[in-house]
């Protein structure tokens, strides 16, 4: 399942989602219950996940914020 990033556009909370693509839009604001929008996270969309078959952990950029380059 993917991870989403959000930006509250009342509050300006920034938070992350792991949901499905077909629910990425249903997302409010865990702080004020406002409007969010999705950001950009790049290269690590999926997160810290194992990749199943592939014998490889991670599967991020290497280094990001979001995982630890794990």
């Amino acid at each position: 399942m993917p991870l989403y990033q959000y930006v509250c556009q009342a509050c300006g909370h920034e938070f992350e989602v792991m949901t499905s693509m077909d629910k990425r839009d249903e997302a409010v604001c865990p702080k004020c219950g406002g409007t969010v929008k999705r950001s950009w996270m790049g290269a690590c969309a999926f997160g810290n996940m194992k990749y199943a078959g592939s014998g490889k952990t991670g599967g991020c950029c290497e280094g990001c914020p979001h995982c630890g380059g794990h």
